[in-house]
């Protein structure tokens, strides 16, 4: 008796490109999740998966969402919630170390483990020194953040809110400079005007008193001219009074 086996086919057939999943993202969630770290106060994906993520969203909606309808609003909202949680990560720097960690805890490279500890030296500092501590912005300083355009959130990542309370003390501080010295600089040149008037008053008082010592000058010489001669000398006057006497 002879025993036949399963007849195969060496026909090769073409492969198309698929659902469009990479190689290299399904090898390192490694049927995980994928972790995107996106903090609130910057609201921009961070760390070294943020370039995968569009990319994960459409294999996630081709495979989970219904293709047949126009528009978000027509898909079902249980699809929706599937997509969200498995699109759902936590942006604190423990679950950065359980990413790339293996099992017995053994970092996967020395590049994430220097980060983690940068992130947890600055965590551990800010509570030894008892400020807020924000994982998120601690985050986005030693992962990154990318400058793409988000709908809705505009080309510019909002600031901080510890910058923005820092600016909204700063700019009052430096527009009272900027008067402080504005009123200063008014009050320098008040003080030389009042004294270049001060000159001016003192030159007229002058002027007005050598009038005077002229004026009795010529009082004398006329009482000497009368006196000597007999003679009426003439009372100077202005054009205004010539013209009346005319």
């Amino acid at each position: 008796m002879v025993r036949l086996g399963r007849r195969r086919s060496f026909t090769s057939k073409k492969r198309g490109r698929g659902l469009n999943k990479e190689v290299e993202l399904a090898k390192e969630k490694k049927g995980g999740k994928l972790d995107i770290l996106i903090p609130d106060s910057i609201n921009r994906p961070v760390g070294e998966n943020n370039t995968k993520l569009p990319r994960e969203i459409g294999y996630l909606v081709r495979t989970i969402a219904t293709m047949q309808v126009a528009d978000w609003s027509g898909v079902e909202d249980q699809q929706n919630q599937k997509i969200i949680k498995t699109l759902l990560g936590c942006g604190d720097i423990d679950l950065y170390k359980a990413k790339f960690t293996n099992k017995n805890g053994d970092w996967v490279d020395k590049k994430h483990e220097d980060k983690y500890k940068k992130m947890k030296f600055n965590l551990d500092q800010a509570i030894e020194n008892g400020d807020p501590v924000n994982e998120a912005v601690i985050c986005a300083k030693h992962l990154g953040t990318t400058s793409r355009y988000i709908c809705g959130k505009g080309r510019g990542p909002k600031p901080p809110k510890k910058v923005r309370s820092s600016l909204a003390t700063i700019l009052p501080s430096t527009m009272d400079e900027q008067m402080q010295e504005e009123l200063t600089k008014a009050k320098g040149e008040l003080t030389q005007a009042t004294k270049k008037l001060d000159e001016t008053s003192e030159e007229l008082a002058a002027t007005k008193e050598k009038l005077n010592r002229q004026g009795k000058m010529i009082d004398w010489m006329k009482d000497i001219v009368i006196e000597k001669f007999g003679m009426t000398v003439p009372t100077l006057c202005s054009d205004d009074e010539s013209a009346d006497d005319s």
